[in-house]
């Protein structure tokens, strides 16, 4: 597996699209600097393969029910960044 410069993880159990503009503006700045995006949710709904395919540094992890922790701690234990940073789904 080939290392990533970082890995940006956002945790969220608040339905799509309420993490839509932290992640807009975190796959603006991802690109230019190679990062990945692990959007780790816990209701798994929402988020359209249009979306997706707009954003191709973006990983959307579905995992219904998981409280916000395991879905951090599943995020970071498949992240590929040599850094691996954590923010939540509603900062700016």
């Amino acid at each position: 597996m080939d290392l990533l410069p970082l890995s940006l993880v956002v945790a969220t159990r608040q339905p799509w699209p309420f993490a839509r503009e932290c992640i807009e503006q975190l796959c603006r700045q991802a690109a230019p600097m190679g990062a990945e995006i692990l959007l780790a949710d816990g209701t798994g709904v929402g988020l359209s393969e249009e979306f997706l395919g707009r954003n191709p540094r973006l990983r959307w992890m579905k995992i219904p029910g998981a409280s916000v922790f395991e879905l951090r701690a599943r995020a970071v234990g498949v992240a590929r960044g040599e850094i691996v940073a954590l923010t939540e789904d509603h900062c700016l």
